[in-house]
């Protein structure tokens, strides 16, 4: 299938989802790959990034017939939006950031790349993920959908409902914060 041909194929489910479950299983299976690896970027701890994706995706079902967009960008961008305000609920609701350093710390190791095994990779793993902690929740949202997601900075205006330019400014803001933590 051609990128253009998959690209209809996708809008076209995406119009369809709001009516037929059958479609919003498919961009379910499209989606859920992408959702999970942010969700598990933004929490490090799989079985929890595993069910925050979940109810990420039990809410966009539940809120399938309200959704007003057309495409599949716009689907996209409202799934991240649901999944950030999921993410922040969980940390908000369960999570100290100190467990999740912690936890990070003793797991660094098996989420580095295969090709980096040496003790001094791990270590730097580990560094930016603590420095990316002591960020507010919304610059993690920033970093990790900019970095991680690899996303424009006017697709994550989109989908956290800011201005683009403010949203460059704090883009700007988050990385200077976040160079500090790493030097001091």
């Amino acid at each position: 299938m051609n990128p253009d041909d998959k690209n209809n194929y996708q809008d076209t489910l995406v119009n369809l989802a709001v009516m037929d479950s059958t479609a919003f299983g498919l961009l379910y299976d499209i989606y859920y790959d992408k959702i999970f690896r942010y969700c598990l970027h933004r929490l490090y701890i799989r079985q929890v990034a595993e069910d925050v994706t979940s109810n990420v995706f039990l809410a966009a079902a539940g809120g399938i017939k309200k959704f007003r967009g057309k495409t599949r960008a716009q689907f996209a961008c409202w799934l991240y939006k649901i999944a950030t305000n999921k993410i922040n609920q969980y940390l908000r609701q369960h999570l100290r950031r100190e467990k999740l350093s912690k936890t990070l710390i003793e797991n660094a190791a098996g989420k580095m790349d295969s090709n980096q095994t040496s003790s001094d990779a791990s270590e730097n793993w580990a560094e930016l993920h603590n420095a990316i902690l002591e960020l507010s929740p919304t610059e993690q949202t920033i970093i990790m959908l900019r970095y991680f997601e690899g996303f424009t900075a006017a697709k994550i205006a989109e989908i956290m409902n800011v201005n683009p330019n403010t949203l460059r400014v704090k883009i700007f803001r988050a990385i200077e914060k976040l160079r500090n933590i790493l030097k001091g």
